[in-house]
């Protein structure tokens, strides 16, 4: 039986989506951004400021018939999902693992996720798989066709190249983990004709992919990227636009979670500095000397303690709040002062951290340390005792997190650069921004204050009273 939901999008209007049991919320959201006349991958669903997970149907949501969902812009910056593939029982029968577990952006399609399995170096056997170009007997055993790699994930099929080319997000999953259960499915072409076929593809739709690199587009700046180079050859009618040529090899642990680089400052004096500042910006206005009063006074009252129940009620309001959690941003400070800015999960820990840094130095192989900053302080993590950065350690939000090299580093490590130079390729200055000045928002209210006060004063004049009565927040306890 058909129900109906009632979507809401940001400028408040609203469509009606008519779902059956079996229908995915994926695509509800892209039946509603079609009418909607809007970007799909760049809104999701939300319900009582609660995030609607796209990749389950409406029969296994939850949702009651009538509902009203919310359309949200989704953020910017992809999100990290961690992927397990399942290998077909065939390719695993040597006795290695048949699964494969890694980490990518929510921006990355099953295709490319496919051939960054390929490539080897994930499962830390240092095997090459090869799932998108396997050829297999045919029915009666006479000849070889080839064999599409056919994923099944969350009850969907996906049997087509064009299939393969849906991003995670766009099959509705943004965060936590997914599971792609991999077939390798006889056709009735040969291994050359699919590569014809995907080579007309490819080239229409302008998506190559390297087999030996991920073409995962977390590391890769697209002002800048170089052409990768396909096992299937192009055709000879296209074009390269002109690229660097210069090769970029990144290690899957660093192509699978989005990153961004900056260069390190070219001055010794910070930006904020350079910028003029006014008298205006030092001057506290009426709001902000209230605000002072107001925390005078009650700094000054008694307050007793907390009962047990309290503390345990507030312990426990903490940790859900550290549970609902779903990512964080780590900025990482080099010693060169460079920097780098990456999400993490709650499923990463602080090994994964000090692999994930190291992988980004120039010099790996030299000692160094990680601290977090807090209000004590700056805090050492420990690589050793593998805490969760966020149900063990309480990261929320963004955290910096600076690298020190050990007593033992020599001084050509430390004064050159810390990283590698195909991540230096990447980095971009960091933007600052000029931020409007409070004050303007602040003196209009002080401007009308003083105007009614002058006005008040004026009419207490003429009514032979005293203009200069004090405000009555400044009054002292005790005085009438």
């Amino acid at each position: 039986m058909a129900s109906q939901i009632t979507i809401i999008d940001p400028s408040l209007r609203r469509v009606t989506i008519k779902v059956l049991p079996g229908k995915y919320l994926s695509e509800v959201r892209d039946e509603a951004c079609s009418k909607l006349r809007l970007d799909a991958e760049q809104y999701m669903l939300k319900r009582n400021d609660k995030q609607i997970d796209l990749s389950v149907t409406y029969r296994l949501s939850g949702l009651p018939s009538g509902c009203k969902l919310e359309l949200i812009q989704r953020s910017k910056s992809p999100s990290v999902v961690t992927v397990a593939l399942q290998v077909p029982a065939g390719l695993a029968a040597d006795g290695l693992a048949s699964r494969l577990i890694n980490k990518f952006s929510s921006t990355v399609s099953l295709w490319q996720i496919l051939r960054t399995f390929e490539s080897g170096n994930v499962d830390g056997s240092g095997r090459t798989w090869n799932f998108t170009e396997q050829s297999v007997r045919n029915s009666s055993g006479s000849d070889d066709v080839y064999a599409f790699p056919r994923i099944h994930a969350m009850g969907r099929d996906y049997t087509t190249i064009e299939d393969l080319q849906k991003s995670l997000s766009q099959l509705g999953f943004n965060d936590g983990s997914v599971l792609l259960k991999l077939d390798l499915v006889p056709t009735t072409k040969s291994l050359q004709e699919a590569k014809k076929d995907m080579e007309q593809y490819f080239t229409n739709t302008e998506e190559s992919t390297s087999t030996h690199e991920p073409a995962i587009p977390s590391l890769t700046d697209t002002t800048n990227e170089e052409p990768s180079t396909e096992t299937i050859p192009p055709t000879s009618t296209t074009t390269a636009q002109p690229q660097p040529t210069e090769p970029t090899t990144l290690s899957p642990t660093i192509a699978s979670r989005p990153t961004t680089v900056f260069r390190p400052p070219t001055s010794s004096t910070p930006k904020a500095a350079l910028l003029e500042s006014r008298d205006s910006d030092f001057e506290p206005s009426l709001d902000l000397m209230k605000q002072h009063q107001t925390s005078i006074q009650s700094a000054t009252r008694n307050k007793r303690l907390l009962t047990d129940a309290e503390i345990a009620t507030a312990a426990s309001a903490s940790a859900a709040k550290i549970a609902a959690v779903r990512s964080i941003d780590i900025k990482i400070v080099f010693p060169d002062q460079s920097s780098v800015l990456a999400p993490f999960t709650h499923e990463d820990t602080t090994k994964d951290l000090y692999i994930y840094v190291r992988n980004l130095l120039a010099r790996p192989q030299e000692p160094f340390a990680l601290n977090f900053a807090s209000a004590k302080g700056l805090i050492p993590l420990n690589e050793s005792d593998s805490k969760k950065l966020i149900s063990d350690l309480g990261f929320v939000g963004r955290v910096l997190v600076r690298v020190s090299w050990g007593a033992e580093v020599g001084l050509e490590a430390r004064r050159g650069p810390s990283l590698k130079d195909d991540v230096v390729r990447i980095a971009r200055e960091i933007e600052t921004t000029t931020i409007a000045g409070v004050e303007d928002g602040a003196q209009e209210t002080a401007h009308r204050n003083t105007a009614k006060d002058e006005k008040e004063g004026k009419k207490s004049a003429a009514a032979g009273g005293n203009s200069s009565k004090m405000p009555k927040w400044l009054k002292l306890p005790g005085k009438k």
